[in-house]
C-alpha cells in the first residue's frame, strides 16, 4: 500500500504481518477523552477479530505516536495473553480526564495520551516499541512486518492507503465501517468520524462472514453408452455446498442433444423443444442440501455416433451462478451403438398326417439386420408344442440363426382344412431392452382323408 508522507518523505510501502488485510484490526480509535463536553471521560481503542478463527493478542502492544511530531511510537498498552475470538471486541483504556462518563469495563489498560484530532495507532506483534514514527523517523522493512494494523487519523503522516482517517474532535471517534469488518487497507475509505461507542469482549459478537448458498450441479447419464431405439436418462442433482439456504427459485436449464427423443418429465421440469427446465423451490438447505430430476431419452439414429450435453444452474440466491464452473455439469461424450434390427423367416414343413394329432415341423430363420449384437433368440409362436430350439445364443450384425418347434395339429384345424401359424422373433440388446422382429406367417393345407 503506498501512502504520501509529504514533500519532506518517500513514499512507504506498507505490510501487514504477511497479510495484505489484517485478521485483528483497531475498530475504533478516540482520543478526546475527558475533555470539556466529552462523553467519555478516557481515550480508548477498540480491537476486533474480523476473522474466522481465534487470534492470540500474546505479545502483542498498542503503540500511539503523535501525527506529524519527532517523537516515535510508544507502548501505550501491553495486551493480555488471551485469545480473541472471531468477531469478538477488545477494549484499551488510555489516558484519562476529568470529563464524560466512564467507558465501559476496558479489557485492557493503557496510557497513552491520544490527540483528539489527529494521531497515529498502531497494533504491534512485539512486546517493544518501533523505534520509528512512520514520519520524520520511517520504518524499515523488518518493523513494518511487525505492524499488524495502522491508523493515521487527521493529518498524521502515517497511514495505509492513500489518505489517513478523518480529522475527529471531542464528539468523534474513527469509526471502521461494517462493524469493524472492513478492511480494504485504506484508512481514508474504511473508516468514518462518529460518534464514539465503545465495544469490549463481552460485547455482542459481530460476524463478517455473510452467509451465502451455493449451488453445484452433476449430470450423470444412466450408461456408459446408449444404444437407439433403447430408453435410456439423465440424472440432473443439484446441492448447496452454501452456508445459508437458497433464497430465490434456481433454475436447471439443460439442453437435450439433437436426436435424443424426451420423454415423460417429472414434476417442476418442462421442455421446449430440446430444451428442459427444471426449478427448485427456495428454501433448498445448506450445507450439503440436495434433489435430483431425472430426464427420460430415448436415442434416435439422428444422435449419431455419440451425445455429450450439459446442464447449468442460474438464480437461488447465489450470485455467482451460472459465471462458476460449478454451476454447470458436463456428461459425455456418450457413445450411441447403431440401430438394432431383427427378421424372422418362418417355414413349414409337410404335415406328417391329416388328422388331430399330426404334426408339422416348423424352422425360423432368425436374421441379425441392424448392426448391433444380439443376444438370447427367443421365438414367440403360441402354436408350438414347446419353445423353440436355437443353436446359439448370440448374432452379430448379418449373422443367422435357424431354430426349429413343433405344432400338434387341432380338430379344429383339421376341420377348417388349414393351419395358419404366426411367429416373431426377439432378441436382447446390449445395455438392456429387447427387439423383436416384425411376424411372419405360414399357412399349411389339411388334406381331409388323406393318409400323410
Amino acid at each position: 500500500m503506498l501512502r504520501s508522507l509529504g514533500c519532506a518523505f518517500a513514499a512507504v510501502l506498507l505490510f501487514f504481518a504477511g497479510s495484505a488485510n489484517a485478521q485483528v484490526v483497531v475498530s475504533q480509535a478516540y482520543g478526546g477523552g475527558g475533555n470539556t463536553g466529552a462523553p467519555f471521560n478516557r481515550d480508548f481503542v477498540e480491537l476486533f477479530n474480523r476473522g474466522a478463527t481465534p487470534v492470540s493478542l500474546a505479545g502483542h502492544t498498542v503503540q500511539y505516536a503523535s501525527a506529524t511530531g519527532t517523537g516515535n511510537f510508544a507502548i501505550g498498552a501491553t495486551l493480555p495473553n488471551i485469545s480473541l475470538a472471531p468477531g469478538q471486541y477488545h477494549l484499551v483504556g488510555m489516558s484519562s480526564g476529568a470529563n464524560g462518563a466512564a467507558l465501559p469495563t476496558v479489557d485492557t489498560s493503557g496510557t497513552s495520551a491520544m490527540a483528539t484530532a489527529a494521531g497515529k495507532v498502531v497494533v504491534v506483534n512485539s512486546a517493544s516499541a518501533l523505534a520509528c514514527n512512520g514520519g520524520s523517523t520511517p520504518c524499515s522493512d523488518a518493523q513494518q512486518a511487525l505492524i499488524v494494523d495502522l491508523v493515521g487519523y487527521g493529518n498524521a503522516n502515517f497511514f495505509e492507503g492513500t489518505a489517513a482517517a478523518p480529522t475527529l474532535g471531542t464528539t468523534l471517534s474513527a469509526i471502521r465501517s461494517g462493524s469493524g469488518c472492513t478492511d480494504t487497507n485504506q484508512n481514508g475509505a474504511d473508516f468514518t468520524a462518529g460518534t464514539p461507542d465503545p465495544r469490549n469482549s463481552v460485547s455482542p459478537a459481530q460476524s463478517c462472514t455473510t452467509l451465502t448458498p451455493q449451488l453445484t450441479i452433476t449430470k450423470q447419464a444412466s450408461g456408459t453408452s446408449f444404444t437407439v431405439g433403447v430408453p435410456a436418462s439423465y440424472t440432473l442433482e443439484l446441492s448447496n455446498t452454501g452456508t445459508a439456504a437458497t433464497t430465490a427459485v434456481a433454475v436447471i436449464t439443460d439442453t437435450i442433444p439433437t436426436g435424443l427423443t424426451i420423454g415423460t418429465l417429472p414434476a417442476g421440469c418442462s421442455a421446449a423443444s430440446q430444451t428442459v427446465t427444471c426449478t427448485v423451490p427456495a428454501g433448498l438447505a445448506a450445507s450439503g442440501g440436495n434433489t435430483s430430476f431425472v430426464i427420460p431419452v430415448t436415442p434416435t439414429l439422428a444422435a449419431g455416433t455419440s451425445v455429450t450435453n450439459t446442464a447449468s444452474v442460474t438464480g437461488g440466491g447465489d450470485t455467482t451462478c451460472p459465471g462458476d464452473a460449478r454451476c454447470s455439469g458436463t456428461v459425455g461424450p456418450t457413445p450411441v451403438t447403431g440401430t438394432p434390427s431383427l427378421s424372422v423367416d418362418k417355414t413349414a414343413g409337410t404335415p406328417s398326417g391329416s388328422t388331430a394329432g399330426s404334426t408339422i415341423a416348423y424352422t425360423f430363420l432368425v436374421t441379425n439386420t441392424g448392426n448391433v449384437t444380439l443376444t438370447g433368440i427367443v421365438i414367440n409362436d403360441a402354436q408350438l408344442d414347446d419353445a423353440a430350439v436355437c443353436p446359439v445364443a448370440t448374432l452379430g450384425p448379418g449373422a443367422s440363426a435357424t431354430c426349429s418347434g413343433i405344432h400338434t395339429i387341432t380338430q379344429a384345424e383339421v376341420n377348417a382344412g388349414v393351419v395358419n401359424n404366426s411367429a416373431t422373433a426377439t432378441c436382447a440388446l446390449p445395455g438392456g431392452g429387447t427387439t423383436t422382429s416384425p411376424p411372419d406367417t405360414t399357412s399349411t393345407p389339411i388334406m381331409a382323408g388323406a393318409d400323410l
